[in-house]
């Protein structure tokens, strides 16, 4: 059996061969996973690792951040704030696509100097779009002021009936109005309704700002496994 499997839409986007580590491989089992990479032709791999990556003769490791475990046990349906709706437009507005771009700035891939900060955005942009139309997200929920959205967040339920946040973005603008809470509100009582009892999700420890947030609404937050981008060296003549 392989330790990693062979993603074929990111393959497709980046227009590489691109791969997923199992987050559970050893150390003691890295080497022999370097050599399979190479012998597959894996051009990018990403890797949440529970050790740091030694360094390679045959790719370029590129540790990006430390992947933060989000949970919470959820408590009481709460009232929607007024600004607060359900977003059921099949297409996302220009702001939402700007705060999109927002989140994408966040990324582990806006990090990586590998990747064309265009591709990054249009990379999110396609997410968005897609959470939008109900392929990624069970829902979209903003908050808007005089018809402006001013903030968003997607919602999934997995098939253990756990909430998940893929997307959460607030205007730079309008930050310290206490917009992210309103969202997260509206997260829990949405997920409530939809007999889940507890949220689950990720971030990087480079989201102060969305981890203050989540620590606020009572999410525990907990440092996990540094997540790693490995790109394929060129072959030498």
């Amino acid at each position: 059996m392989k330790d990693f499997e062979v993603l074929d839409w990111d393959s497709d986007f980046f227009g590489v061969k691109v791969a997923k580590i199992d987050p559970k491989l050893k150390i003691e089992n890295y080497n022999k996973l370097i050599q399979n990479l190479d012998k597959e032709n894996i051009e990018l791999a990403y890797f949440n690792s529970d050790f740091v990556l030694p360094s390679s003769d045959l790719y370029e490791v590129i540790k990006l951040d430390n992947k933060i475990a989000l949970s919470k046990k959820l408590g009481t349906r709460k009232d929607f704030h007024p600004g607060i709706r359900f977003y059921t437009n099949s297409t996302p507005t220009p702001e939402m696509f700007q705060l999109s771009k927002r989140i994408a700035r966040r990324s582990k891939f806006y990090d990586d100097a590998n990747i064309s900060k265009k591709k990054v955005y249009e990379l999110y942009e396609l997410w968005l779009d897609k959470s939008v139309k109900g392929i990624l997200a069970d829902a979209v929920i903003v908050y808007e002021e005089n018809g402006v959205i001013l903030g968003l967040v997607s919602i999934k339920i997995n098939e253990k009936n756990e909430g998940i946040i893929p997307l959460l973005g607030v205007d730079a603008k309008h930050e310290g109005k206490s917009i992210s809470f309103y969202l997260m509100a509206a997260v829990e009582t949405y997920l409530l309704e939809n007999n889940c009892e507890v949220l689950i999700s990720s971030t990087q420890a480079q989201n102060l700002k969305a981890l203050k947030v989540y620590e606020r609404f009572g999410v525990h937050c907990e440092k996990g496994l540094y997540i790693n981008h490995l790109w394929r060296k060129p072959i030498a003549n």
